[in-house]
């Protein structure tokens, strides 16, 4: 066992307390098992539920245009994709050029219906703790970054 000296404890005190990847993961966590759990009788969990909506805004795109918009790599994607088909929530169709494409079926249609007023809940228990002004800044904040990023 090595010891460690007071250089090596401030650097990880200083990295664990003040890196984005750290603390937006740990809120992240939080944040979707809370969401996770106000929707479990769904029978959904919130990542399938941002892909069915994704589809549900505009249905029939390349599954790469759904993993760009999700900012998710594509065999993520493919595999909520397949659970999704699989409970006949969303239709794949073959495209041009061997692409897929994405539909709702009249289930997943229904699915969000569902889904809207357990997400609502939620959003609104979130906002409560987290504080409404915050989270808009934090909407903001996240929503040039990632349109700037894509």
């Amino acid at each position: 066992m090595t010891t460690q000296d007071s250089s090596t404890n401030r650097i990880c005190e200083e990295i664990l307390t003040t890196c984005a990847v750290t603390n937006l993961r740990k809120l992240t966590r939080l944040v979707t098992n809370g969401f996770n759990e106000r929707i479990k009788s769904s029978g959904l969990r919130t990542t399938q539920i941002c892909v069915i909506l994704s589809i549900g805004r505009e249905q029939g795109k390349p599954l790469t245009s759904y993993a760009d918009e999700l900012c998710m790599d594509l065999s993520t994607l493919t595999r909520s994709l397949d659970t999704l088909e699989k409970n006949g929530l969303i239709l794949l169709k073959s495209g041009r050029r061997r692409e897929r494409l994405a539909y709702l079926t009249k289930d997943g249609i229904q699915k969000i219906a569902e889904v809207y007023p357990l997400w609502q809940r939620a959003q609104a228990d979130f906002i409560k703790t987290f504080g409404r002004d915050s989270w808009k800044n934090y909407l903001r904040a996240a929503t040039g970054a990632t349109d700037s990023a894509g």
